[in-house]
């Protein structure tokens, strides 16, 4: 079922006849916007990383952006600006939000006055309602029921750790909360595409055959979100014993699931709070638990291997290697793939220099004391690895296909150009999908180093 239908069915199934809406990812939510508009009564985006403003055109005055005073997440509302006369925007100073911020606690009194003073203008219908607090499942949905007033559904962030816990007290004075969830929301979509994609399985495929871990090993996926590659792996080496962790419950608590609808043997010690000992770690079972990249709650020399793929731009990376390291056993192998944001993307289109020149640039998404360029292959080798493989890697979308990954990267790089450019840039593109499709190549950056 789609989206926009799942998310009417909810509302009939617990009788919401209009709600406003909250969340970041726009394409949660863009179709039932567009489609079910009349029952919006309005609608805040928190930090979006990338808008379809067309979907998005009947709320008009019913619609604000919180935004960042810079970055790419600021970038992602320009269009949205010119398109949309009556939007409110809410901005957040000195902030760089990335994919991955916690932005309900790094901005917690801003983004909670920000829904709030938009959602009670005289302009916009504040009708109260008694929902009885629940939780349960409607098709792909789960969803959790809270508080009293409007009923205002919250729908996931993209990478936040946090979501919406920091605030959801405070929300839940004013509003009857609908949080929802699913693995259909938030970034798994986008995760599990992304793991899907031919080319992004021989990039991992590469990675796991070049480590050489031994039979029977014990591997550590660090952040390894909704588990999409250690299923992955799982089914390249059944042989093996892996441990998936990651910072992000909501990312775990949906990835067992679907783990476990696969027909995984999945441990779920997240949900206590625990870590796996060396007698839970049985060959071809899958453990998931609460990790932090910088501080690994694992002993020293305890895993044959671990692996790490995109995750080290978003932590201090010096510190992640080096607890790499420390619980890798004496010869065991670590192999960490990042994002290349000093290698140019590529597009099979011909378009204008000026046009060329902006959407071949990555999106710039790094924290301070993360890793995206060639520059970690001279980090493994100063964390003391020996036989080291460092190779670049390029994985591909392409339009046709409903893939997310693709429409993404389309969105983000499309809302970097100015109007004349976007009917360029759309225009290029539809020539190219007339004859064959349009694709686009990511570069990342790969090493394989032994302890």
């Amino acid at each position: 079922m789609l989206k926009k239908h799942q998310i009417n069915g909810l509302m009939d199934h617990l009788k919401i006849n209009k709600a406003f809406i909250a969340g970041q990812c726009s394409n949660d939510i863009e179709d039932f916007c567009l489609e079910y508009h009349d029952k919006v009564l309005g609608l805040g985006l928190i930090v979006p990383l990338t808008i379809n403003s067309k979907k998005f055109l009947k709320l008009d005055k019913k619609i604000m952006v919180l935004k960042s005073e810079y970055g790419v997440t600021a970038n992602s509302v320009n269009t949205l600006k010119n398109e949309i006369n009556n939007l409110e925007i809410f901005q957040l100073n000195n902030y760089d939000a990335m994919a991955w911020s916690d932005i309900c606690e790094d901005k917690s009194h801003e983004t909670f006055e920000a829904l709030i003073s938009f959602f009670n203008k005289p302009d916009l219908e504040m009708n109260s309602m008694k929902i009885n607090n629940q939780e349960g499942q409607f098709e792909n949905i789960s969803y959790k029921v809270i508080g009293e007033g409007p009923p205002l559904l919250l729908f996931p962030f993209f990478l936040s750790a946090k979501q919406w816990n920091p605030i959801i007290q405070k929300l839940s004075d004013f509003f009857t909360l609908v949080i929802i969830g699913g693995k259909d929301f938030g970034a798994i979509p986008s995760l599990e595409d992304r793991a899907k994609l031919p080319t992004y399985k021989a990039m991992l495929e590469t990675l796991i055959s070049n480590m050489n871990i031994p039979k029977k090993g014990k591997v550590l996926e660090l952040g390894c979100g909704p588990a999409s590659l250690c299923r992955q792996v799982l089914k390249l080496r059944k042989d093996l014993s892996l441990v998936g962790v990651d910072i992000n419950e909501y990312l775990l608590t949906e990835g067992s699931k679907i783990a476990q609808n696969e027909n995984f043997k999945v441990h779920t010690f997240f949900i206590n709070n625990t870590q796996p000992t060396e007698s839970n770690l049985k060959p071809n079972e899958l453990s998931l638990s609460y990790g932090d990249a910088t501080n690994i709650s694992f002993p020293d020399n305890f895993f044959d291997a671990v692996y790490s793929v995109t995750v080290l731009e978003e932590c201090d990376a010096i510190k992640s290697i080096a607890e790499i390291r420390r619980v890798l056993k004496p010869g065991g192998v670590a192999g960490i793939v990042v994002r290349a944001l000093d290698a140019p993307q590529w597009w099979n289109i011909n378009v204008s220099n000026s046009v060329d020149k902006i959407i071949s640039v990555p999106p710039q998404m790094v924290s301070q004391k993360g890793v995206a360029d060639m520059s970690l292959y001279e980090k493994i080798k100063l964390a003391n690895f020996k036989n080291i493989l460092s190779y670049p890697f390029w994985f591909t979308a392409s339009s046709g296909n409903n893939s997310y990954i693709y429409d993404m990267y389309y969105g983000r790089a499309r809302q970097l150009l100015n109007n004349k450019q976007q009917k360029e840039f759309d225009q290029e593109i539809k020539n190219v999908n007339e004859k064959s499709q349009s694709i686009l190549s990511v570069p990342l950056h790969c090493c394989i180093g032994y302890k």
